[in-house]
């Protein structure tokens, strides 16, 4: 499990150098599975396990070759790779994030090399941008990288933003680190990191994890809060619908790099609900179509969205329609409700799920199957939490009901 962990971080954070080796969706399926079996084979007969895991390994051989097949008849390799996204690395770390959940030592045994690993990103994101030179003989990407003339780290990640966000994962993860001074010290130097990667969404989304992992009495009311979280996270998203439907608009104002990068966002989000009234089913799969959905900009002019759909919620919609925007909200949700049951697993959820709002998570190998696996694993503590207190449950939901007959008839 631990040599498992120090993969998986390493193929996330380092994806441009690991794909030389092979590819980087097969290497996560891969370490998928062996999470799965390490986490399993406490709860299933040895008999049981090795049949449902030669099943597995025969089905997702069997859709990985449907894949390439399907794309080489319709001339369309991205294709394959999304069917595999979606039909292979989707249900295996989904189904890895469930069966670890359940076992905290396991879960310790993949937080620390993602720590680790995320804090010397940092170092090395501060080190490319006072050097304003790839530090992986990427030049011509950390130019791309670069915002008004700003260098932005980009290291052997996939993008400055990707980068950003991954750092900011191991944020939440620094509350269970006991010793005071060790966990402000992480925090600081994943803090000066996700900075170095100029990615403003999850530097913000950092600093307020931050505070929740550096103060007790914090994160004591937000888990004894849980259900109001949930409860402002359901406003949320009526609020985000509300303002794509009769605020935004399909105009990006500001001429600068940062300006439409800031206001781009809701552009695309204003899209949206025409969108679905025209493809209730989304695009499907496959490449989507040029052309075909423009926003005005200042800075750039027209601009095809579908080049760029910076927004999980977003580019679900586009792929999937209704049914992308829904599983997007399910999880969202499920991840801050399980900030209630278990801290660690719902702030790292409920954060990658907040990030998922300025960055389509799913469209980069490494931090899709991350956002997966943390949906698993946030399903899974609150599924396990109702079937060990079911007791408990019905009587608060009694209470609950009892109070509010005795305060009517008051």
């Amino acid at each position: 499990m631990t040599a498992s962990g120090w993969i998986f971080a390493a193929v996330t954070f380092f994806p441009a150098l690991t794909s030389s080796v092979a590819n980087n969706r097969l290497i996560l399926v891969f370490l998928g599975l062996v999470v799965s079996v390490a986490a399993a084979r406490r709860i299933l007969d040895p008999q049981v396990l090795a049949l449902n895991l030669v099943l597995t390994l025969f089905a997702l051989a069997a859709t990985i070759g449907v894949s390439y097949l399907a794309a080489d008849a319709l001339g369309d390799p991205l294709l394959a790779t999304n069917i595999q996204r979606l039909l292979v690395v989707t249900p295996v770390m989904l189904f890895a994030g469930f069966a670890v959940s359940k076992t905290p030592s396991l879960l310790r045994s993949l937080a620390v090399p993602y720590v680790t690993i995320a804090a010397v990103n940092s170092g090395l994101a501060m080190v490319e941008v006072a050097a304003t030179r790839s530090l992986f003989s990427r030049d011509t990407m950390l130019a791309a990288m670069s915002r008004d003339g700003t260098v932005r780290a980009v290291l052997a990640s996939d993008h400055s933003l990707v980068l950003g966000t991954l750092i900011a994962l191991a944020v939440p993860m620094c509350g269970a680190i006991r010793n005071p001074l060790v966990r402000t010290l992480t925090l600081c130097a994943l803090l000066a990191g996700i900075g170095a990667t100029g990615s403003r969404g999850p530097f913000f989304l950092a600093i307020c994890f931050a505070l929740v992992a550096l103060v007790p009495t914090l994160r004591r009311a937000i888990a004894k809060k849980a259900r109001v979280l949930v409860a402002l996270a359901a406003v949320g998203l009526v609020g985000l619908a509300y303002m794509s439907i009769f605020v935004w608009s399909a105009a990006v104002s500001g001429n600068t790099g940062g300006d439409y990068s800031a206001n781009y966002r809701w552009a695309i989000y204003s899209t949206v609900p025409e969108f679905l009234l025209h493809r209730p089913l989304g695009y499907g799969l496959g490449t989507f179509p040029a052309g075909q959905w423009l926003v005005q900009t200042e800075a750039f002019g027209a601009k095809d969205i579908l080049q760029t759909l910076d927004s999980e919620l977003v580019y679900s919609a586009f792929t999937l329609g209704w049914v992308g925007l829904l599983l997007v909200s399910v999880a969202a949700i499920v991840a801050v409700r399980s900030i209630g049951v278990h801290q660690q697993i719902g702030l790292t959820a409920a954060l990658c799920s907040a990030a998922g709002f300025s960055l389509a998570l799913h469209a980069w190998d490494g931090l899709g199957a991350i956002w997966v696996f943390l949906v698993g694993a946030s399903f899974g503590v609150v599924w396990s939490s109702r079937q060990k207190h079911p007791q408990t449950n019905r009587l608060a939901r009694a209470r609950g009901q009892l109070k509010a007959s005795s305060a009517f008839e008051n």
